[in-house]
């Protein structure tokens, strides 16, 4: 049995069943071994960019894009609407201005008033609008598909269907979340959304480097699964300092010292071919559990040996070597070998399998 993590007592009571059975193991009558990522949840904060220069740089990246889009265009953590503005100006036909903070509620009234017909303002924001009180819908789920102000009904090989304009001070969590995002989209034929995103230009770097390179810290499942998921572009960098803020308006701007980067994020147009979406939610599930933290030191076929019993003659019979570890993966290997391993007869009834189904049972337990 695997020690169990040092975790917060809210991690705790999150992955708690009502049953009284444990991810930790033990409490129940058939306790589960290991210790399952609850990635089901996640608090998406986002931040807003503060100052006329740095909004100016940051509609100078994206305006191409927005400008000339048939797609609806969202702006999360809106603020004062002084990026609002200057996209309005450069003739973008339409925003959504997402601001749940009551403190900027005159200044986007004013903006309102000055381009009539040309946006709107919600009191919500992102976690409000994508997740379902802050828990990331499972492919089955019609959150999305609901709650968005709009109707989106696009081909996956269409354009991008919206665009979403945030910032955020945590890359890796956003890349998560995107990959659940862009999952279920697909999966009700809502098209691809497509992500303008500003984030520390030191995350990006994480998220790209080549898994087989990177440190512990440093090793991530994110950076494995990203480059099938999506297709993305840098659309500039702003240097430092960069202030934000996260509170309401009286409370003192965060200043930073490290380059953000803004990036154009959008689904891949061939993520359906890659795979439907059960098995893309299998596969993000499998990368929380086998492409994570200490995982970089675990031999392949072992680890998912330990999985299914017996898996392992189908991975070696399809070119795995024995002595493989999951640090040697690039992303093609990682899916490739997910792919065969699935078709393993001991896959339905493994108990990554068992565990699945625990984690979506969970997913969709109304509180």
């Amino acid at each position: 049995m695997h020690a169990l993590p040092r975790w917060k007592d809210s991690c705790m009571k999150l992955l708690k069943w009502k049953s009284g059975v444990t991810y930790f193991g033990g409490q129940g009558s058939q306790p589960v071994h290991r210790f399952v990522i609850p990635l089901h949840e996640v608090y998406l904060k986002m931040i807003s960019l503060v100052g006329e220069e740095t909004t100016s740089l940051l509609c100078n990246f994206i305006k191409d894009h927005v400008c000339h889009s048939d797609s609806p265009v969202m702006i999360m953590r809106a603020r004062d609407g002084l990026l609002a503005k200057q996209l309005l100006n450069e003739n973008v036909p339409y925003l959504y201005l997402f601001e749940k903070r009551k403190n900027f509620k005159s200044e986007l009234g004013e903006l309102t008033k000055r381009f009539p017909g040309r946006c709107v303002v919600y009191s919500r924001t992102f976690n409000d609008v994508f997740f379902e009180n802050s828990h990331i819908p499972a492919f089955n789920s019609p959150y999305i598909r609901t709650s968005l102000p709009f109707k989106v009904k696009k081909s996956w090989k269409d354009d991008p269907s919206i665009n979403v304009i945030g910032s955020h001070t945590n890359g890796k969590v956003l890349i998560v979340a995107l990959i659940h995002l862009a999952k279920n989209m697909m999966y009700f034929g809502m098209g691809r959304p497509q992500f303008f995103l500003t984030f520390p230009k030191v995350h990006w770097d994480k998220i790209l480097m080549d898994p087989r390179t990177a440190s512990y810290q440093e090793y991530q499942m994110a950076g494995l699964l990203f480059p099938d998921y999506f297709d993305f572009e840098v659309l500039g960098s702003i240097p430092p300092p960069v202030s934000y803020c996260t509170g309401p308006v009286l409370t003192r701007n965060t200043v930073s010292k490290e380059e953000f980067v803004t990036v154009r994020i959008a689904p891949s147009k061939e993520l359906e071919d890659l795979s439907d979406a059960k098995v893309l939610e299998e596969y993000l599930f499998f990368g929380t559990q086998t492409m994570n933290g200490k995982a970089k030191h675990n031999i392949v076929i072992q680890a998912l040996e330990k999985f299914a019993p017996d898996s392992g003659m189908e991975l070696v019979a399809n070119g795995v070597n024995c002595f493989t570890k999951f640090s040697d993966l690039s992303p093609p290997e990682a899916l490739r070998i997910f792919k065969i391993w699935r078709s393993s007869p001991k896959y339905l009834t493994s108990l990554f399998m068992r565990e699945y189904d625990e984690y979506m049972l969970y997913n969709n337990v109304n509180e």
